[in-house]
């Protein structure tokens, strides 16, 4: 399961990315074979040279015909069951939250890993918890440029070996 939490936690970068601005590029004066500036072909469609593309993650990773219930938190989604192979194959197809390509995050293997480590410290160290004040309310994800503008709060209880508790709570403010 905690396999799951971690596809399901990474995986939560499908829907809010560090990053989730438009990633530009001007489209070449020429091809590397010639200096006499040509359209580029783009799957079927010319983009005249000096022409800005983008490239953005929002709508791609919000697919309900690749994501089912894209909006829904479901890390099982993510494990396979032997007869959802080629769903995980599209969706993992259509997963960019560290870019893709040759502009691809050179940081993506790290901050995987550290991911992993980092849960499986929590979960073996910490009970979780929500704040008593936590409501369905108070959870609804909000969009924001790189932060979301609302208050978090995080709440952990720790256990020790003579059963001792330890609750720590911090609070950032809304930004």
């Amino acid at each position: 399961m905690l396999t799951a939490c971690y596809n399901g936690s990474f995986k939560g970068l499908r829907l809010y990315g560090a990053a989730p601005s438009l990633l530009e590029r001007i489209v070449p004066n020429s091809s590397v074979k010639t200096s006499i500036p040509e359209a580029f072909d783009l799957m079927g469609y010319a983009l005249p040279p000096g022409t800005v593309v983008a490239t953005q993650a929002w709508s791609a990773h919000r697919d309900s015909t690749v994501f089912p219930a894209p909006e829904t938190f479901i890390p099982e989604r993510w494990l396979e069951t032997g007869d959802n192979e080629e769903q995980l194959e599209a969706m993992n197809r259509h997963m960019m939250p560290f870019g893709t390509g040759s502009r691809v995050c050179g940081g993506q293997n790290l901050a995987q890993m550290v991911l992993r480590i980092v849960m499986a410290a929590i979960v073996r160290n910490f009970d979780l918890l929500s704040p008593l004040e936590t409501t369905k309310k108070s959870m609804e994800i909000r969009d924001g440029f790189v932060c979301p503008s609302l208050t978090f709060i995080a709440f952990l209880e720790i256990t020790n070996s003579t059963n001792r508790r330890l609750s720590f709570r911090r609070q950032w403010p809304a930004i």
